[in-house]
């Protein structure tokens, strides 16, 4: 995926070097800024402005054109002192009179490239403060970087950037700047220091000609599928592929069209090089790949009049708790549609949050009961039921995992180390084997048994099975641990894993709404939540399938999870609770990094986090304290409104 938006970011019709550009210096991430240091034998002084705009035209194939101007607001001029700031808007610089600095470029007397996408440079120029413009000799860098927009506009525009760099010094004399004020106080150099960022935003593609299909298609990847335009157009002789996200595009030409399948070519480019594709198209369904050098990318989807929007929160959103944070405001900067939120006290769940929507353009509202998928969030739950099991004498947690794995065993492997691979190995994520996260699978199509999954069914799921380190030795988290943790809890409870899950955890932890079925009533959705895209929308299958329950199955809510973690605050102080009773037992299974499943931070702070398809979720607790926050959402990819939301909830709750 991360390869095919990388395609989008440069459409291969324009020639990376074509001719001048003009580069806008307005910076959309404000990271851009001139610095300001004036050394004196009182006091050193350092300041900042990154109010820049301006733009300059540059031509890579012909750098010594280059021309243009550059603005800095003085109402941006800060120093650390708020005194100083005031006085140098004010009296220094006569901000009201002159609200602008200017660098103006005249010529560029010489220039150098010395990489591929560097120059270097002496230009001439002037600088104008207070209205008193004095000429300048400038050392200059500059970075061009192609297909780079992208990466400062946050994926909303496309086109290249230009790296700029100078420093120069400005006598203040020269610019009536501070006048009458000794050069012990203020010295009369002020070292001007420039690192700016210009945007060249390249032009949209040109609308569709000739008949015209459209489809809104996912681009199926492992970490954040995407959802994106395809156009299918053009004249019989010239038909085109068209793929859009945003403002990204990527065109091939049609080679071959006719009932329903249409084979295409992207030609070469800088990025990813040649590619070939090859869609099908059955009804309103159309499904496929592209085939770059490095690997293959599915795409599916459906017929559509118009691509949708990315959808927006009303202006009436359902909001549950937590009153006064501006929860569903900041939900609205992320696009996220709904959300639930809890906080645990005294190991207690103390106040529940539900904000927003089951789904975009449903009217259902999130309550405190609406289950959200938790993805690997839920796997510390896995992790207590197989110690559960231990502590009853079912499984030994000493014994190879083999002994517990029926038909799926690990392999044994050249080195013989699938057979040393223990239970406590799989626990502590030590067991050798590697493996990132599994998917899960569209409702629509086949979906194997765990054991199928195991037995390499789907190796684009699962990779044969394979111990890469000698176990014991190297902590690795990988997510086959789960899922082979999952076929033993089976195995030793003798029961369906959604029944063991509910006996040995669930029921013990009050969770009485959660559910590890695959599909709760995703038909008649009353208190289930619906998958979104990290653009948004909302996902074209609703939710994806885990065979991999153990990993990624589990269907909870806030509240459940707050009261599971309570349980675990005081598993993790010695305390009585639900679950564990041999403490000696789980000692066996602990390490600095992390208990059951749980991630231990440096500042003592328990964690876990999960994203499967259509969803977000986390959660932190302080065992100490017996206090934590549950995040759940129905948006891929949420981590920065997530971490947002904790810091509001824990803060309103006088919690650090």
């Amino acid at each position: 995926m991360r390869l095919f938006l990388v395609a989008l970011a440069c459409p291969i019709a324009a020639p990376a070097l074509a001719a001048p550009k003009i580069f806008d210096f307005k910076d959309p991430k404000e990271m851009s800024a001139v610095s300001l240091s004036l050394d004196s034998a009182l006091e050193p002084m350092v300041g900042y402005a990154k109010g820049i705009s301006g733009t300059l035209t540059f031509d890579p194939q012909n750098p010594s054109a280059a021309k243009g101007k550059l603005a800095v607001d003085v109402n941006t001029v800060q120093f650390a002192s708020d005194g100083y700031t005031a006085t140098a808007r004010g009296y220094a610089l006569n901000g009201q009179k002159y609200p602008q600095l200017f660098l103006t470029v005249r010529k560029v007397e010489s220039v150098k490239r010395v990489s591929a996408n560097e120059y270097r440079g002496v230009l001439l120029a002037d600088f104008t403060c207070r209205g008193i413009t004095r000429p300048k000799k400038l050392q200059v860098s500059a970075t061009y970087w192609p297909g780079r927009a992208e990466e400062r506009t946050n994926g909303s525009h496309q086109g290249d950037l230009l790296v700029v760099r100078t420093a120069f010094d400005v006598s203040r004399r020269e610019h009536g700047i501070s006048e009458g004020i000794p050069d012990d106080l203020v010295g009369d150099t002020v070292r001007v220091g420039v690192g700016v960022v210009g945007i060249w935003y390249a032009p949209k593609p040109e609308p569709p000609a000739g008949p015209v299909k459209r489809w809104a298609v996912e681009v199926e990847d492992r970490d954040n599928p995407e959802l994106v335009q395809a156009e299918l157009f053009g004249p019989k002789d010239g038909r085109k592929l068209r793929f859009t996200i945003g403002e990204r595009t990527l065109e091939g030409n049609v080679g071959e069209e006719r009932d329903g399948l249409v084979r295409f070519a992207i030609g070469p480019n800088p990025l990813i090089g040649e590619a070939q594709g090859e869609i099908r198209t059955t009804g309103s369904s159309l499904a496929g790949s592209i085939q770059t050098k490095e690997r293959n990318i599915r795409v599916h989807g459906r017929t559509v009049e118009a691509f949708p929007a990315a959808p927006k929160l009303p202006e009436r959103v359902p909001a549950e708790g937590f009153a006064g944070l501006g929860i569903v405001e900041r939900m609205r900067a992320h696009s996220v549609t709904g959300m639930t939120v809890a906080r645990l006290r005294d190991n207690k769940v103390e106040e529940v949050g539900a904000f927003g929507f089951l789904s975009a353009g449903s009217e259902q509202a999130v309550r405190p009961d609406t289950r959200f998928l938790a993805g690997t969030m839920g796997g510390p739950c896995l992790s207590v039921a197989v110690f559960r099991l231990a502590q009853a004498g079912k499984i030994d947690l000493s014994k190879p995992a083999n002994a517990y794995l029926g038909n799926t065993p690990i392999p044994k492997g050249e080195n013989g180390w699938g057979d040393e691979v223990t239970v406590a190995h799989l626990l502590m994520n030590t067991s050798g084997l590697t493996h990132h996260k599994f998917v899960g699978y569209r409702p629509d199509v086949p979906i194997p048994t765990l054991s199928q999954l195991l037995q390499g069914s789907d190796p684009a799921q699962l990779e044969p099975l394979k111990v890469m380190t000698k176990p014991g030795t190297v902590a690795n988290v990988a997510a086959v641990n789960e899922a082979l943790l999952q076929a033993i809890v089976e195995n030793a409870a003798g029961v369906p894993f959604e029944a063991a899950m509910r006996e040995w955890v669930l029921n013990p932890c009050g969770m009485t709404s959660s559910t590890y079925a695959p599909r709760p009533d995703l038909d008649s959705p009353a208190t289930t939540a619906l998958g979104h895209y990290s653009s948004g929308h909302p996902m074209l299958n609703r939710v994806h399938v885990y065979p991999t329950a153990g990993d990624s199955g589990l269907w909870t809510t806030a509240p459940d999870m707050a009261r599971f973690l309570g349980e675990m605050a005081k598993v993790l102080r010695g305390l009585l609770n639900a679950l564990v009773t041999d403490f000696a037992l789980l000692k066996t299974v602990q390490s600095e990094e992390q208990t059951l499943g749980m991630r231990r931070g440096k500042d003592g702070t328990f964690f876990r986090g999960g994203d499967p398809y259509g969803f977000y979720g986390q959660f932190w607790i302080t065992p100490e304290q017996g206090s934590g926050v549950v995040v759940l959402q129905n948006r891929m990819m949420s981590w920065r409104l997530a971490n947002e939301v904790r810091d509001l909830v824990a803060a309103a709750g006088g919690q650090k």
